[in-house]
């Protein structure tokens, strides 16, 4: 009887179990979420192809690209707001390069009625002054618009009582041989020489941006003494320089057969 009675609680157990596991409610169902909203393409002004610093632009050299929206540059020229961008910007010259399916940007523009787009982009208090060259005093053939050079004072083959030093440090070259693109320089000797392979620039004439006051001062010293242009790395500081007024007292150094002499 027991055993009977306990076989009976068992059953009645599980059947209570299965009841309320029955009568359980299932979960809410959950309204589907909606994707979130995208944004419709848009058609902005791209370079077709490369373009160099100062270049011209011409029709050819612009084409109109599907872009998402919210990855336009705010000086984008899209054409739902300026259908005749194409023509428009025709003329205008390309402040800094611009790599193949790049968008245009006004920002990056100069006026084709805005005077010299050199003029444009030199900051205010900076003059440009260039210099003759030649291979063994311009770098090498290694220096490139764009890069910083140390200007060095050495004496000339009439004078040689005038000292040896840095007259000034970290210079920036704005152009070389009149090309202020690196990619533009090399495409033109490449051009001249008829090569595709890497080539060394012969730099005839280098320019440099200066202030108007050192400018003036380069300008006097290299009437009586000869300046040489070192290459030097992007990131180091800038050096020790001489003193402008003192370029003529400087003891010379000259090593003769491991024997240094100086000239007072």
């Amino acid at each position: 009887m027991l055993a009977l009675a306990l076989g009976c609680a068992l059953v009645m157990l599980f059947l209570l179990m299965i009841y309320r596991s029955l009568s359980r409610p299932g979960p809410t169902p959950q309204a589907p979420v909606p994707p979130p909203p995208t944004e419709a393409p848009t058609r902005v002004l791209i370079a077709k192809g490369a373009i160099t610093e100062g270049q011209e632009l011409t029709v050819n050299d612009l084409a109109w690209a599907t872009w998402p929206k919210n990855s336009v540059p705010d000086s984008a020229i899209q054409q739902s707001h300026q259908p005749d961008a194409q023509t428009k910007y025709a003329g205008y010259r390309a402040r800094s390069s611009f790599s193949a399916n790049e968008i245009i940007q006004v920002a990056k523009l100069v006026d084709k009625e805005g005077g010299g787009w050199v003029a444009s982009i030199l900051p205010e208090g900076q003059r440009l002054v260039t210099f003759p060259v030649g291979q063994y005093d311009g770098g090498g053939g290694w220096v490139q618009p764009k890069d910083k050079v140390d200007i060095m004072m050495i004496p000339d083959n009439k004078d040689t009582s005038g000292g040896v030093g840095v007259l000034m440090s970290d210079v920036y070259v704005f152009a070389i041989n009149g090309y202020t693109d690196p990619a533009a320089l090399a495409a033109s000797k490449r051009t001249a020489s008829g090569t595709t392979g890497p080539i060394t620039i012969t730099p005839e004439s280098l320019t440099l941006q200066v202030s108007m006051e050192d400018s003036t001062r380069l300008l006097e010293i290299s009437k009586s003494r000869k300046l040489h242009f070192q290459l030097r790395p992007l990131k180091e500081p800038p050096g020790e320089v001489m003193d402008f007024d003192d370029t003529r007292t400087i003891p010379l150094t000259i090593q003769r057969f491991d024997v240094i002499e100086r000239s007072q």
